[in-house]
């Protein structure tokens, strides 16, 4: 059994963390067992949260602490004993009566669960927990309820050779059916019955690897999905950094640049993908424009949507020898000309047309309208071009009479 215990710092991290636990991307079930102290018991990410926000009560900023539980695989882990772990983490922590969150995981070999506690005691308005050193701690919390459940002593519950979670990620987005433990052992044999960096290249690539040069020591690229792994760790222990370096210069050809292979092949794939969305598009389009765009005569449409009417294969059109194609279109000729010719069309392209005369009326009248406005316009700025001049001989004749008249 393994105990890893987290301290949450930051308010964004407890954001973070809530969606971590919610996402169901790599388990089969991701289920919200229980969460206590909070008026929202379905929402996660609310009570996370609301139980950092609790530290703001204090002068600390560990706002949670969460333990998670990961058994053995194939140990049975029951309920009673998941209840006695928790139980036993509190004891050790000195975490009971605060808030918790407890969230169930299951992958496809193993089962494990997250607990997530509030720190803050609300009552004394200090961070009750004692969470100090607890990586020792939970090792050691780990190796006495392996004793009491019966399981398997873990020695070791991490190595050099193991993988973390990036590590993990990049599997996974590689697509690939291996599993880094079996990606691992795989890259060792092919090693082992090596005489030489050339044998061992081909060996690599018949197995959808190749040897290239990286920013840091020799890595591998995936041929499909143009992820990179670094070779001394595919190979851990067993290889010295010394050795490694020897086997690889024994040969005279240079290695590719890991960036470059890595590159093409992800834009390679990229292309794929775009043409891929691009084709699923075009099927949902419909028949005419794909007959337009393949160069299908005009007179070709009618008989596409008869077909499309009947449940026909458009294929079966398209794909059609040239004389029944004629004949076809022939066909369908003859039946727009009697749809033409049907009273009902007659009346709607008389209404269509009374429509356009219409719309063509409103606009020579707000034509007409616009000059009218305009025609006035211009023959009141005449009047003032004329009025204006006679005012001021009047005003000017007027002044010049009273000035007359005193002396």
């Amino acid at each position: 059994m393994i105990l890893k215990g987290t301290a949450i710092r930051n308010r964004q991290r407890a954001v973070n963390l809530a969606n971590h636990l919610l996402k169901a991307n790599d388990n089969l079930i991701c289920e919200v067992v229980d969460i206590d102290g909070h008026a929202r018991p379905d929402d996660l990410r609310a009570a996370l949260v609301d139980y950092y926000d609790m530290v703001n009560l204090t002068n600390g900023d560990t706002g949670l602490f969460m333990v998670s539980i990961n058994p053995e695989v194939g140990e049975t882990m029951t309920p009673e004993f998941y209840q006695e772990s928790i139980d036993r983490m509190e004891e050790l922590f000195d975490l009971k009566g605060l808030p918790k969150a407890i969230v169930r995981h299951h992958k496809e070999d193993r089962e494990h669960y997250h607990v997530v506690w509030q720190t803050t005691n609300t009552d004394t308005k200090q961070i009750q927990a004692q969470i100090y050193r607890f990586n020792v701690k939970c090792k050691n919390l780990s190796r006495e309820l392996e004793r009491d459940f019966g399981h398997r002593i873990v020695t070791s519950e991490k190595s050099k050779s193991a993988y973390n979670e990036k590590e993990r990620n990049q599997t996974s987005r590689s697509g690939s059916e291996l599993k880094p433990d079996q990606r691992k052992r795989l890259i060792q044999q092919l090693y082992s019955k090596a005489k030489n960096r050339d044998e061992f290249s081909r060996n690599l690539e018949k197995n959808g690897f190749t040897l290239a040069k990286g920013k840091v020591g020799i890595c591998l690229v995936d041929s499909d999905s143009g992820q990179v792994y670094n070779l001394e760790k595919e190979l851990g222990k067993k290889v010295s950094q010394k050795e490694l370096t020897d086997f690889v210069q024994n040969s005279k050809e240079p290695l590719p640049e890991a960036t470059h292979l890595s590159t093409s092949r992800q834009k390679k794939i990229k292309e794929k993908t775009t043409a891929k969305k691009a084709k699923a598009n075009d099927n949902k389009r419909e028949p005419k424009y794909r007959l337009k765009e393949m160069g299908i005569p005009q007179e070709l449409e009618a008989a596409a949507a008869k077909a499309k009417q009947a449940g026909q294969n458009l294929d079966d059109i398209v794909n059609a020898p040239p004389e029944s194609a004629e004949q076809k279109a022939k066909d369908f000729a003859q039946e727009r000309e009697q749809i033409t010719n049907d009273p009902k069309e007659e009346f709607k392209r008389k209404l269509r047309e009374a429509q356009e005369n219409m719309n063509r009326d409103n606009d020579n009248d707000l034509n007409q309208e616009k000059k009218n406005e305009n025609w006035k316009k211009f023959k009141d700025n005449e009047l003032d071009s004329v009025i204006w001049p006679l005012a001021m001989i009047a005003r000017l004749a007027s002044e010049i009479y009273s000035s007359l008249f005193k002396l």
